[in-house]
Order: structure tokens, then C-alpha cells, then sequence
């Protein structure tokens, strides 16, 4: 949308082991993980983000 490449990190934690986690995710949709593990299973949604017009994702589905 913006047509510039874009990464964030995120510092979270396993629900599992309560490990820390930090990974670097880019606009592809790449993920590396930065410090810990193990590697996280994420889920990306598939959105319509320019034409999306609901108040909140579970109002899209």
C-alpha cells in the first residue's frame, strides 16, 4: 500500500515454555528470529487491507 519496505521487531514470549522471543519481521513477510526461540508459528491473515472497512479483524471474517 505505502510502496516502501518496511520491518519492526517483536519482543514476545512462548505461551508454551515462557521463553522470550525477539524477531524481525519485513514486508514480505519474513521472519528471523533475533534472540531465543524456538521459531514461532505466526499467522497472517489474509486482508484485504486496501478495501477493508470493518472497525476490527474479527468483524472481517
Amino acid at each position: 500500500m505505502r510502496k516502501e519496505q518496511l520491518s519492526t521487531r517483536v519482543k514476545t514470549e512462548c505461551v508454551v515454555s515462557g521463553r522470550s522471543i525477539v524477531m524481525a519481521i519485513d514486508s514480505d513477510l519474513n521472519i528471523d528470529i533475533l534472540e531465543g526461540g524456538p521459531a514461532p508459528m505466526v499467522f497472517v491473515p489474509p486482508l484485504d487491507l486496501p478495501n477493508w472497512r470493518d472497525p476490527s479483524i474479527i468483524d472481517n471474517f
